[in-house]
């Protein structure tokens, strides 16, 4: 029996909705990861190759909290193609207004924030993370 397999990369601003789609993703089969350090993708890949059927559906979840995840995607794109599985991304985005109010809903701080004894504002926080992303965004 083929196995359907299928690697997302879940991408985007912090606030744009990344842990309601991955609950989403959880519902219909996709086993998630949040935040995987890019030294563990090898491994991750290798798991994906041996196991094809446990590891069918994985939605790698990336953002701006390591820096600009484009090199991680790279990594991911060349070694799940390297073993016959493309990997798919995914970029959630939102108006800073909608971002801002959900900052304030929900009072966490931005990822990109600043030193608690500094912090930026959640406006200026959003921007910075629009400028890391951007070369991700148009992949």
């Amino acid at each position: 029996m083929t196995v359907d397999r299928r690697v997302i990369l879940l991408t985007g601003l912090s606030g744009a909705g990344k842990t309601t789609a991955t609950k989403s993703l959880e519902d219909i089969g996709f086993r998630t990861i949040d935040n995987l350090p890019h030294e563990l993708l090898p491994a991750l890949v290798e798991k994906i190759a041996a196991d094809p059927q446990r590891f069918a559906r994985i939605c790698l979840v990336l953002d701006a909290r390591d820096g600009d995840p484009s090199k991680t995607i790279e990594l991911v794109r060349t070694g799940t193609a390297a073993i016959g599985v493309s990997a798919r991304i995914i970029y959630l985005d939102a108006r800073d207004d909608v971002l801002i109010r959900r900052f304030s809903e929900t009072r966490h701080r931005h990822p990109l924030g600043g030193a608690v004894d500094a912090p930026r504002s959640v406006a200026d926080a959003i921007a910075a993370e629009r400028m890391l992303l951007s070369a991700t965004r148009e992949s």
